[in-house]
């Protein structure tokens, strides 16, 4: 099958091979929740997965996961997760020597790129590269802690690489974090975007970009996945 679903109930548009996806939206609108199961939805499809986390621990993701009935265990060799803030703020690690990666801190955009790039080049190495899917949460984060400039040199690196290897990058950006203009920097070098927005009492969706075009949608974030309503 060519390209990548989604994950969202209800959702049957599927992502080209080689895109990168920005998922923007209000706070408790499901981005984290929609990364999460976007990225385990991978391996239960026989893809690899990578997940950058400066939003939460390893340890917690991984304890997130168990609690829900998506054992990592299983898919042991085809995805990795790389730590950004157990360092930096002296956080208990994961017990799990190769699937968890540490970077030194959210700022550090060169260490971060180097352990996900490790990660990449060994999926390829097992054979496991047919299918490889990184999930960034979130960039809103990183780029309290870098300029612009930087956050879209490191995004643009990983934008290219993804073409290249026809896997597929989603990053999590969260509206008010920053300034519109700031914001536009960083989604112009996405190919499509997946926009949140609350109306009323409903939350809504649309897809846009490389040829997907959706009307908004109302959806509900349940504990693992969002769905259309």
């Amino acid at each position: 099958m060519s390209g990548f679903d989604t994950g969202i109930d209800g959702l049957e548009e599927l992502i080209p091979d080689g895109s990168s996806v920005v998922f923007q939206g209000p706070p408790l609108s499901g981005k984290d929740t929609f990364a999460k199961n976007f990225f385990y939805r991978g391996l239960e499809n026989g893809e690899s997965a990578i997940l950058v986390t400066a939003n939460d621990s390893a340890k917690n993701i991984s304890r997130w996961f168990k609690e829900n009935q998506m054992p990592l265990e299983k898919h042991s060799d085809r995805y990795g997760i790389v730590d950004c803030v157990s360092v930096s703020q002296e956080l208990e690690r994961a017990n799990d020597q190769y699937n968890v990666s540490y970077a030194s801190s959210p700022g550090d955009l060169t260490d971060i790129g180097i352990k996900t790039s490790e990660y990449i080049r060994d999926l390829y190495k097992k054979g496991k590269e047919e299918k490889i899917r990184i999930c960034i949460d979130s960039v809103s984060i990183l780029m309290m802690y870098s300029d612009t400039r930087n956050i879209f040199r490191f995004l643009h690196t990983f934008t290219g690489r993804v073409k290249s290897i026809n896997g597929v990058l989603v990053s999590l950006l969260e509206d008010g974090s920053h300034e519109e203009k700031t914001l536009n920097i960083i989604k112009q070098i996405m190919d499509i975007q997946i926009k949140s927005r609350e109306n009323n009492d409903n939350t809504e969706l649309r897809l846009s970009g490389k040829g997907l075009a959706t009307e908004w949608l109302e959806y509900k974030v349940e504990k693992t996945k969002l769905s259309l309503k």
